[in-house]
């Protein structure tokens, strides 16, 4: 049970991945430890999307960190860059998150290969693909790169969800449980 120690144990783990902006997570009551990730529905860094953020992307599987060169599933694309930008993610050396802040002044997202979230490094949070227009054709085009299939997206996402201005909730919940803890 991490209970109150939960965050005292990320720290310990990697002090820089602990940010003071970053907002805590949500702990819903239980006797369990869950906690709720809501991802944005809108971002006022959509613009900064390129539409050639894709092109020549080949896998997304074990791929090679750009700047460090380590290969890891856990890199990111850069969807704001009109080159293919390829780089670690903040578990692994944190390319991706110097990146978008050096870059980008972190008016950028990205797009995880291991689990195709994509995050809004300038909120630092997740946004809601599925209710996101704008994140819909980059999110397509890695799907069919790791699955070999089109995304299922919805024609129709919800229409007050699409814009900038970085509003919060609603969408998809993603809730964690811990099970167990290793010794």
């Amino acid at each position: 049970d991490f209970g109150e120690d939960f965050a005292g144990y990320v720290a310990s783990v990697s002090p820089r991945l602990l940010r003071p902006q970053c907002a805590p997570l949500t702990k819903i009551p239980s006797p369990r430890n869950r906690f709720e990730v809501y991802p944005q529905t809108t971002s006022p860094h959509l613009g900064e999307i390129k539409d050639s953020c894709t092109s020549g992307l080949k896998t997304v599987l074990d791929c090679a960190c750009q700047k460090c060169g380590v290969t890891t599933t856990e890199c990111q694309l850069c969807l704001c860059c009109a080159e293919p930008h390829v780089l670690c993610g903040r578990y692994v050396n944190g390319c991706m998150l110097e990146h978008a802040r050096d870059v980008h002044d972190s008016k950028c997202i990205s797009i995880s290969f291991a689990d195709m979230s994509i995050w809004d490094h300038g909120q630092d949070s997740y946004l809601d693909v599925f209710n996101i227009k704008q994140l819909h054709p980059a999110f397509d085009a890695l799907h069919r790169i790791k699955f070999g299939e089109p995304a299922s997206l919805p024609a129709n996402p919800n229409p007050n969800a699409n814009g900038g201005g970085g509003g919060g909730g609603g969408g998809l919940t993603l809730k964690l449980e811990v099970v167990s803890r290793a010794a």
